[in-house]
């Protein structure tokens, strides 16, 4: 049996977990890709495919994750360490697979001819401009309203105090509700941003919201009676007053909250959620 492919291949499809990111900005689209490491692997898939020297593929495949990142479709893991990026439909069917956090290029694909031979290729300000003009015309399609409260920057996690800390990478997951309840209501939890920019905790103010986040965990996992966990092969779900929350699968990172649906969502209440007493 062949092994499913990785969702970095051109014509793959990423996990379901997988989220839409935003494209890089010029500036720092090229900033990443020259300061980028490579990795070996990469490099020698690239050269044994196209038959340039190392050198070439070290120059080609940065200026092609530069061209990809500011210009196709991105996709990220939920743990914020995999970005996948297809090349705009223009471009052909390239795709680079990078690590954020760590400023690594870790997986290329693309078809046998190198997009540097071939014969039509856009100017790059021309396709930075398609690409703007799709992507506002999907937003004006959009049925979910642009959130008008203040947002954490997206990508990045927060310890409980509010102090941004790298997205942590997944260890062994946790596989019985007993362990998930203790696990994820100590000081090494974190909180990735798209769930403390949730709809829910729209009227508390930045500052405040780890806190609040910690409240809705801690009572969700401290009895059976306040919360329901779940536990699927790619993560923990907990629900309950109105609430429902993704873990990581080892129980590390709250990864979502009530994600936008387009319908009046429930609001965070200080009483309710207070943290008891010690």
């Amino acid at each position: 049996m062949r092994p499913k492919p990785s969702p970095f291949h051109a014509g793959a499809t990423a996990p379901d977990d997988w989220v839409a990111a935003a494209r890089f900005a010029a500036d720092h689209a090229a900033e990443f890709a020259a300061s980028a490491t490579i990795e070996r692997e990469v490099l020698g898939h690239y050269m044994a495919a196209y038959i340039v020297s190392d050198r070439t593929a070290d120059q080609q495949v940065r200026q092609l994750t530069a061209r990809i990142l500011q210009t196709g479709r991105l996709t990220q893991s939920p743990s914020g360490h995999r970005l996948v990026a297809h090349a705009h439909s223009q471009d052909g069917a390239y795709a680079v697979l990078v690590n954020p956090p760590d400023k690594k290029i870790i997986g290329y694909d693309g078809p046998r001819e190198s997009w540097f031979e071939r014969s039509t290729r856009l100017p790059l300000e021309d396709l930075r401009r398609r690409a703007s003009a799709h992507e506002r015309s999907v937003g004006r399609d959009s049925a979910l309203p642009v959130p008008s409260w203040p947002m954490f920057p997206p990508g990045q996690a927060y310890d409980w105090h509010g102090r941004p800390v790298a997205v942590p990478w997944e260890r062994r997951p946790i596989t019985d509700e007993d362990t998930v309840r203790r696990a994820g209501r100590t000081p090494t939890v974190v909180f990735q941003a798209d769930a403390l920019n949730s709809p829910f905790f729209q009227k508390v103010p930045l500052e405040d919201r780890p806190a609040a986040m910690r409240a809705v965990l801690d009572k969700l996992l401290r009895a059976p009676s306040k919360g329901t966990v779940h536990i699927a092969p790619d993560r923990i779900t907990v629900t309950g007053g109105k609430v429902t929350l993704t873990l990581s699968r080892d129980c590390r990172m709250v990864r979502t909250l009530n994600p936008p649906t387009g319908n009046t969502p429930a609001l965070y209440k200080a009483k309710r959620w207070r943290l008891p007493e010690k």
